[in-house]
């Protein structure tokens, strides 16, 4: 794990990478804030509700695992490997694939159905059955920034996920193709410190976001309409 102090002496490059996630990120933390908060209280049309919900984290949960997961390969990559070579060159091979072809669709989620669940399903009329009123804009602010976040997100992989990507996989391939392994390794643990904040911030928006799929998976099955989580 990379140390804080590293991260710091690293804040030019920290504060612009995934700057343009932003919006994004803020409203799905909004989000999960604010729909952890239902957990005290008791929803009427409790299991279509619970259902609509957990649609909705498991969609930007699923956007949210492949990013990391893009991340991971790179950041996670095991030059200690005897056959690291071979399985370096697999992975930009396979990465080259994913930029070309339609898989980056699979590091964003898809706005147009966010915003069909959250019209047809939820609404704001729902939303007030929810949230008490001085919550309310604040749920259905966030809702409309993640049904209109289409630009955002696709500026985000194409920009941000990808140039960022494509840095440190063309210097760790043209150290090893010139078998500078420590230049490989230099390349790597600099996409570790630069990309530290960011990941971290990503990590925690899955973990809630899991936690709520699996509560809300929980309470879609439950007979009663009385939620007895704690809100703290």
């Amino acid at each position: 794990m990379n140390s804080p102090s590293l991260a710091n002496n690293n804040s030019k490059e920290d504060n612009s990478m995934f700057k343009e996630i932003e919006p994004g990120l803020k409203a799905t933390e909004t989000l999960i804030s604010l729909l952890c908060k239902l957990f005290d209280v008791i929803i009427p049309d409790f299991k279509g509700c619970a259902d609509d919900l957990q649609e909705v984290c498991n969609k930007i949960l699923e956007a949210n695992k492949n990013v990391v997961k893009w991340i991971n390969k790179f950041r996670d990559f095991d030059l200690s490997d005897s056959k690291y070579k071979n399985k370096f060159s697999n992975l930009v091979g396979e990465y080259r694939e994913l930029k070309t072809g339609k898989g980056y669709q699979t590091l964003k989620f898809d706005c147009r159905q966010i915003e069909r669940i959250y019209n047809e399903r939820i609404g704001r009329n729902k939303l007030k059955e929810l949230f008490s009123e001085d919550k309310l804009e604040l749920a259905a602010l966030a809702f409309e920034e993640l049904s209109a976040a289409d630009a955002v997100l696709v500026e985000f992989v194409h920009k941000e996920v990808f140039e960022s990507l494509d840095e440190v996989c063309t210097s760790m391939e043209t150290a090893i193709n010139e078998g500078n392994l420590k230049a490989a390794n230099i390349a790597q643990m600099k996409f570790k410190v630069i990309s530290f904040p960011v990941y971290s911030r990503l990590q925690e928006i899955g973990n809630g976001l899991s936690d709520l799929v699996i509560k809300f998976h929980d309470l879609a099955d439950r007979k009663s309409t009385h939620i007895t989580y704690n809100n703290s």
